[in-house]
């Protein structure tokens, strides 16, 4: 029974699996790769013309925004008032949508956003596992680098132009370093933990929307696993950085930004110099890959004996922290300072490398 009601909510997933570190982590990258590329002036140049004028910071938020298109163009954001970017952004839609006015055939733009890897298996990306997609964020970024360094020809059948391919590698380097963008956890009748390439039966969480987190415990507010570590683990973040540097608000100052986050490189290698362009993404996927796991091993799971719905969400399991285990919040948002700090120098390092 809870296999058949994860199957029947796939296309629910879609719609709730939508910002990846916010729109506010999303940016930050964006931000960081901006300061980063003003030291790099040509580049600078070249992706400035490609994005018709906007900055990383703002093209970062655009495979976000798209799905709330839902087939038909918004013009309502500031980027939709630049007609070549939103025309090349509709075209993209239209051939990545099977919503209204698209051929109803189309693969959807909406799991280019993130893979499932079982956090119980070897924690190795292959597209021949459980969760992976031809389409998946593994495939997409190559795909991406391929039209701008010119070995996928334009047009393609995916309406990725140059300037498309910049706004949605700016969003996807972020998806990538958000831990259950990758893994995803699989469980049994019994609610435990398998690999679903192992086990007969398993259900997927979806990358944590199937689960209901009440990260302090019965009597605290619930809320999708999903979204916590898309908002609130940002939020822990950025509160961290302010902390450190002495001052309040709920969002980082371009000098914050500057100091904590540009003025020092993340640890390794920003670009990973010995890997290909086209293994870069599984290099990523690999490397968040234990922290995936590790955000599901910290907490206990329950099973619903009935699915229960909030609003437009659908949740099979409840999640709380392990009795006696330190803060999530706080190694969250350590995990995701991390993570930013990695996404938007490497966003930074390729756009350099393939324009």
């Amino acid at each position: 029974m809870l296999r058949h009601f994860v199957a029947t909510t796939l296309v629910l997933t879609f719609a709730l699996r939508v910002h990846a570190f916010g729109p506010q982590g999303h940016q930050l990258i964006g931000h960081i790769a901006d300061e980063l590329l003003t030291g790099k002036p040509a580049v600078a140049a070249k992706v400035s013309t490609l994005l018709h004028g906007i900055t990383l910071a703002d093209a970062a938020k655009i495979a976000d925004d798209i799905k709330t298109w839902d087939g038909h163009p918004t013009p309502h954001l500031p980027w939709t008032q630049i007609p070549a970017l939103c025309n090349d952004m509709a075209d993209f839609l239209a051939a990545n949508s099977n919503g209204p006015g698209s051929h109803g055939h189309n693969p959807d733009h909406h799991i280019y956003h993130y893979t499932d890897i079982s956090i119980n298996s070897d924690l190795k990306y292959d597209k021949h596992k459980t969760g992976a997609n031809k389409d998946d964020i593994v495939q997409m970024i190559p795909y991406c680098v391929g039209v701008l360094k010119g070995t996928i020809h334009q047009p393609n059948a995916k309406k990725i132009t140059r300037t498309v391919a910049v706004v949605l590698l700016a969003h996807y380097l972020g998806d990538i370093h958000q831990p259950l963008h990758v893994g995803a956890a699989y469980f049994d009748d019994h609610g435990m933990l398998v690999d679903p390439d192992m086990a007969d039966l398993s259900s997927a969480d979806k990358g944590g929307n199937m689960i209901q987190f009440q990260q302090g415990g019965q009597g605290h507010e619930k809320e999708n696993f999903h979204a916590y570590w898309d908002g609130e683990s940002v939020k822990a973040a950025i509160r961290k950085i302010k902390t450190a540097a002495g001052s309040t608000g709920a969002s980082l100052t371009a000098q914050e930004i500057r100091d904590h986050f540009v003025t020092k490189k993340p640890i390794g290698d920003p670009l990973d110099q010995h890997v290909a362009l086209s293994k870069l993404a599984v290099t990523w996927a690999n490397e968040i890959m234990p922290t995936a796991k590790a955000a599901h091993e910290k907490l206990k799971f329950t099973p619903f004996a009935t699915p229960v719905r909030v609003g437009n969400e659908t949740f099979f399991w409840s999640a709380e922290v392990m009795p006696g285990s330190s803060s999530y919040l706080e190694w969250a948002g350590e995990v995701v300072d991390t993570s930013i700090h990695k996404a938007g120098w490497r966003l930074a390092a390729l756009l350099e490398k393939v324009l």
